[in-house]
């Protein structure tokens, strides 16, 4: 799907410069509660107030559910 990265390559095009806001990998749902850790493997950005080191916006699919644990 176009414009869904992983945190290596976010970083690498932030850093190049041209992108104001990026989008995160799916990260399946299932009927159980996913650990935070879950989130943070996929979007280690959350833990640094979801921007990427030069300060870029990460989102995810779903954001909410992500910022539920952080």
């Amino acid at each position: 799907m176009e414009g869904l990265l992983d945190h290596g390559l976010r970083d690498i095009l932030t850093r190049v410069g041209g992108v104001d806001r990026c989008v995160s990998e799916f990260i399946r749902i299932t009927d159980r509660l996913l650990p935070a850790r879950s989130f943070t493997r996929v979007v280690p950005e959350l833990l640094h107030g979801s921007r990427t080191p030069v300060g870029v916006s990460v989102g995810s699919v779903r954001n909410s559910v992500c910022e539920a644990f952080f």
